[in-house]
C-alpha cells in the first residue's frame, strides 16, 4: 500500500515524516536516504515531540533507524513501516526493487528543480505506482512552511536556476543536425539552456544545479548537441583532460600531486603506471542524454562519432559510469573497452563504476591493448571473490568482449577427452574456467540459460544451494542436467570457432577478435 507525499521545497515534507514516526512509536520505522544527512530534519522532529535530544548525524532514535538504500537491499531488515526521503534522488529501477521488499511504504521527495532523479521520478515511478497499484495514496504539500507563499525570492530561484526546465518534444521526421554549442551561445539562448538542462534532467538522475553552472563557467567542459528540425533530441558533456607538463605528471604518478579534474587522466596512470596519460589531452564524457522518444534509433552512438571528430587534439576518448550490461553494451558498440570495475559502488545505484577508453591515435594503441589485457587478468580472479554477486548479464558483456589467447594444445585435448564421456560440475569447472577465459568470445554467441549457467558456475563459482535457489531448480539432479546440456552446448561452439580458418584468432595472444 504504497503512500507518496509530493512537495517543492520548504514545505515540510521531511518534518512530516518524524511527526509521523512520533505518532506510532510501537511500530518499528526504517527511514531510507542516499545520504543520513538528508534525514537529520526527521530525526529533529521526532526529538522535539519526544522532548529528547538528537546526535548532530543521527543514524537512529526510539523507533526511527536510517538505512541506506543498498544495505536496504542486500539485507531487507524487517519493519513495520518504511518511509523513503528524497525518493527521487534514488534510481527508478532501485525503487521498484525497494517497493517489491516492502508492503508498507511512504515516498517523499522535492518535485520542483532537477536533482536526484527529478523528472524520470515523475515520469515513470509515479506512473507505475498509479498503473499497479489502486490502493496507492498520494498527497501534494503546497503551503510553505520555512517562507511566505508565493514568496518572490523563491521565484525569482526557480527562474534563475532554471528549476521549472521541462523538454518539450514533438515528432518530427526531419534529419539529424549536430553542432558544437559554446558557453556564450547558452548565455545568448536562454531557450536553449533551458531544454538542455531540462534533458539532463530528464535522463540522469545526478543532475544538479552545478550542472548549470559548470555549463556556463567551467573552461574544459565542452557541450556537443543533436537537434531534429531546431528540437533538441541529445546532449553530450565532454571534460577536455591532461595537458600536463611532465614535472607535473610525474607527481601525480607517484602520489604526490592530486590536480583537480583529470579523473580519467589520473586514473589509467595509476593503473598504467605510465604518465603519458597525464601529459597527453584525452577527452571524458561527463554526461550524455537522449531524448526519451528517441531511444534505440542510434543517435547516441551517431552524437558520440561526432564528438569524436571534433577532438582532433585528443589522444584518448573516454567514460566513466555505473556499469549495467545495457550501458556497457552501449559504449562497447561504440569502439569502447573496459579497462577498469571500481571496487566500491554507489550507494543510490549499487552498482560499480565501469572506465571505459579508445585510442584516437594509432600509436597510442599498444598501451590501451596492455590495459586490456590486464584488465582481463585481473577480472577472472575478481569473480571468484569481490564481483562473485556481479549481475551475470553484466559478466556476460564485460567478458565476452574481452581478447582471446593462445589455447594449449593439451587443455583442447583433456576438453574432448572428458566433455565426449560422463562429467559432473566440480570435476570439469577447473578446465571450462581455463577453456572459457582463452576464448571469452565462445560466451558470445550463447543462448540466455546457457550463458546465465556457465557464468553463475563456472567464472563466478557460487555454491551450488545457491544457484539451485536462484535459478529456481526443483534440486541436485535438475541442475546436473542442465549443466550437462550448457557445457555441452558451449563445446559445440567453441570447437566451430577453433575450425573456421587454419589461421584461429585463439593462437594470437592479445587479439581482440571482437572489432
Amino acid at each position: 500500500r504504497p503512500f507518496v507525499i509530493s512537495a517543492d521545497r520548504g514545505r515540510g515534507k521531511s518534518a512530516a515524516l518524524g511527526l509521523a514516526a512520533a505518532n506510532l512509536q510501537d511500530k518499528k520505522i526504517l527511514i531510507c536516504a542516499t545520504q543520513a544527512k538528508a534525514v537529520q530534519t526527521s530525526f529533529k522532529h521526532l526529538a522535539a515531540e519526544l522532548g529528547v535530544s538528537k546526535e548532530q548525524n543521527c543514524k537512529q532514535l526510539a523507533n526511527l533507524s536510517y538505512i541506506a538504500p543498498d544495505i536496504l537491499l542486500n539485507e531487507k531488515p524487517d519493519c513495520d513501516l518504511l518511509f523513503v526521503d528524497e525518493a527521487a534522488a534514488i534510481p527508478v529501477p532501485l525503487l521498484l526493487q525497494i517497493l517489491k521488499s516492502y508492503p508498507r511504504i511512504v515516498f517523499a521527495s522535492t518535485m520542483v528543480g532537477y536533482e536526484g532523479n527529478g523528472r524520470g521520478y515523475t515520469l515513470r515511478f509515479l506512473h507505475y505506482l498509479r498503473s499497479q497499484f489502486k490502493s496507492l495514496k498520494t498527497i501534494t504539500l503546497d503551503e510553505p512552511i520555512r517562507f511566505a507563499k508565493h514568496d518572490p525570492l523563491e521565484n525569482s530561484l526557480r527562474e534563475l536556476l532554471l528549476l521549472d526546465a521541462k523538454y518539450q518534444h514533438t515528432s518530427k521526421e526531419q534529419s539529424l543536425n549536430f553542432a558544437q554549442v559554446s558557453k556564450q551561445q547558452l548565455v545568448d539562448n536562454e531557450q536553449l539552456l533551458g531544454q538542455i538542462i531540462a534533458l539532463l534532467a530528464l535522463a540522469h538522475y545526478q543532475t544538479s544545479v552545478n550542472d548549470l553552472r559548470q555549463l556556463l563557467d567551467a573552461p574544459e567542459l565542452q557541450l556537443f548537441i543533436c537537434t531534429q528540425a531546431d528540437e533538441l533530441k541529445g546532449v553530450c558533456l565532454v571534460a577536455l583532460e591532461g595537458g600536463l607538463t611532465k614535472d607535473i605528471a610525474d607527481y601525480v604518478k607517484a602520489g604526490q600531486r592530486r590536480p583537480h579534474g583529470h579523473l580519467m587522466a589520473q586514473t589509467l596512470t595509476q593503473l598504467s603506471k605510465d604518465s603519458q596519460f597525464l601529459t597527453e589531452v584525452s577527452a571524458r564524457v561527463v554526461r550524455i542524454a537522449i531524448a526519451p522518444e528517441c531511444h534505440q534509433q542510434g543517435i547516441g552512438s551517431a552524437l558520440l562519432k561526432y564528438c569524436e571528430r571534433q577532438l582532433d587534439n585528443c589522444s584518448y576518448f573516454g567514460a566513466s559510469f555505473g556499469a549495467n550490461a545495457s550501458l556497457v553494451r552501449f559504449w562497447q558498440h561504440n569502439g569502447f573497452h573496459v579497462v577498469k570495475l571500481g571496487f566500491s559502488h554507489d550507494k543510490a545505484t549499487a552498482e560499480h563504476p565501469a572506465l571505459v577508453i579508445k585510442s584516437l591515435c594509432k600509436q597510442d594503441s599498444s598501451l590501451v591493448q596492455q590495459l586490456i589485457n590486464e584488465f582481463k587478468l585481473d577480472i577472472s580472479v575478481q569473480l571468484l571473490g569481490h564481483f562473485k554477486s556481479l549481475p551475470w548479464q553484466l559478466v556476460d558483456q564485460l567478458v565476452s568482449h574481452l581478447p582471446s589467447s593462445a589455447c594449449p594444445t593439451a587443455l583442447s585435448t583433456r576438453a574432448e577427452r572428458i566433455i565426449s564421456d560422463d562429467f559432473n560440475l566440480f570435476n570439469i569447472q577447473p578446465l571450462l574456467w581455463q577453456l572459457i577465459w582463452h576464448t571469452p568470445i565462445s560466451l558470445k554467441l550463447l543462448d540466455e540459460n546457457t550463458k546465465f549457467i556457465l557464468i553463475r558456475l563456472v567464472l563466478q563459482q557460487t555454491s551450488v544451494n545457491s544457484f539451485i535457489y536462484e535459478a529456481n531448480f526443483a534440486g541436485r539432479k535438475e541442475l546436473d542436467s542442465q549443466f550437462i546440456t550448457a557445457v555441452k552446448g558451449w563445446y559445440a561452439h567453441y570447437k566451430s570457432l577453433n575450425t573456421k580458418s587454419t589461421q584461429c584468432p585463439f593462437n594470437n595472444p592479445g587479439v581482440d577478435t571482437n572489432n
